[in-house]
């Protein structure tokens, strides 16, 4: 008899996590598992999803039925605001997001439909969710970031993870900083990298899209994939150096750096893109439902975060042959082979400007280190069997 599986899941929206996901649902042998899938609202790789993964309705209410309910519970709006400012989370999207979720729990349907085995593969309101509202006989949470670096709050998820059999780390370091958070919870934690197939990310990359990079003949191209979000991403400080580089006059147009993504700070990194007049320089390319035609015509990856979990954007870049260029974050070494496939940056704002006007000052360097780039299979289809033994045992 099959075993019934539930994952829980945000919206499938252009992110490491979904297309970790993706692999995933593609590798799951369907003969031995009934597999429904329950995420929030619809998003641009809904059709990704294999055919034989059964689609459940949005887990949140609708927003009409929302703002009913909002408008008849003033108190716990207040409620909501009145924990943002009293826990000082306001410049922490980390901790807003927590306090978020947990606040939209309020909101979300109730599942009447039984379970051997339960699954959010993300941490935050998807998390919240199957361990408060799903009934099964074993629950496993997938964690994507650095819960340490993240500056996330222990306090909020502690009674959550109680009820968890499982805990699922994407990154060694990331299993490190988060055992020592919740030392009680060791025994349950595990390391699972996040699955990904290099054939997948290839075809992905030949794929026909309408958005043409401007200025693509440029003498380097550099490009980020991510979540426009300076808390983690340290995009602000890409765009501070490069400001800093044009004042001394040695910032050219033949360096371009391509943006692609969207997020709570997208608005304010534009202003920051006219303000110091860099529109040469830095071109934002908005969400696109599939990058990676946009990052194969790049050189180099790059990575000014402040924290990271393990991002799969730097893994699909290397398998698109890029040369990646990060800020040191909790698992980089993981990933990064420093001077062969990729140079690791201390995070630092400084170390981040050092870099950036190295490479304009010698083009030949970076493409020298670029050059050295032994080219490999990074896909990891292996970690399934992971997966499978967390599930059957």
């Amino acid at each position: 008899m099959k075993k019934k599986i539930l994952i829980v899941y945000s919206s499938l929206s252009v992110g490491g996590s979904t297309t970790s996901l993706l692999s995933l649902l593609n590798e799951f042998n369907i003969d031995k598992y009934d597999i429904d899938l329950l995420v929030r609202g619809s998003g641009e790789y809904d059709h990704l999803v294999p055919k034989c993964i059964h689609r459940l309705p949005d887990f949140v209410e609708s927003p009409e039925t929302i703002q009913r309910k909002k408008k008849k519970s003033l108190t716990s709006w207040f409620n909501l605001v009145n924990a943002l400012f009293r826990h000082k989370v306001m410049g922490n999207l980390n901790q807003r997001s927590q306090i978020m979720a947990l606040d939209s729990l309020r909101f979300c349907k109730d599942l009447n439909k039984k379970y051997d085995v339960a699954i959010s593969y993300i941490e935050g309101l998807p998390m919240y969710y199957m361990l408060s509202k799903v009934q099964a006989q074993k629950y496993i949470s997938w964690i994507h970031l650095d819960y340490k670096g993240g500056k996330m709050n222990p306090k909020y998820d502690y009674h959550f993870l109680e009820k968890a059999n499982k805990v699922v780390l994407v990154s060694s370091s990331c299993k490190k900083n988060f055992d020592e958070v919740f030392p009680k919870f060791q025994n349950k934690t595990v390391f699972v990298e996040n699955i990904l197939s290099q054939q997948f990310v290839l075809n992905r990359s030949r794929e026909k899209i309408n958005y043409v990079l401007p200025k693509a003949s440029s003498r380097l191209k550099m490009v980020s994939v991510s979540r426009i979000d300076f808390s983690s991403k340290g995009l602000d400080r890409g765009v501070n150096a490069l400001a800093t580089l044009k004042s001394k006059g040695v910032l050219n147009d033949d360096v371009v750096w391509y943006i692609i993504g969207d997020g709570l700070d997208f608005k304010t990194l534009k202003e920051m893109i006219q303000e110091k007049e860099l529109e040469d320089n830095v071109i934002l390319c908005g969400a696109q439902s599939n990058p990676l035609p946009l990052v194969r015509q790049c050189d180099v990856f790059f990575l000014p975060s402040r924290s990271e979990g393990k991002p799969m954007a730097v893994t699909e870049a290397l398998m698109l042959g890029l040369f990646v260029v990060a800020t040191r974050y909790s698992s980089v070494e993981e990933q990064i082979c420093d001077g062969e496939n990729g140079l690791i940056l201390e995070n630092s704002d400084k170390v981040v400007l050092d870099f950036l006007e190295k490479v304009h000052h010698n083009y030949e360097w970076l493409s020298e280190l670029k050059n050295r780039i032994k080219h490999r299979d990074y896909s990891n289809i292996e970690e399934y069997k992971k997966v499978e033994q967390l599930i059957d045992e």
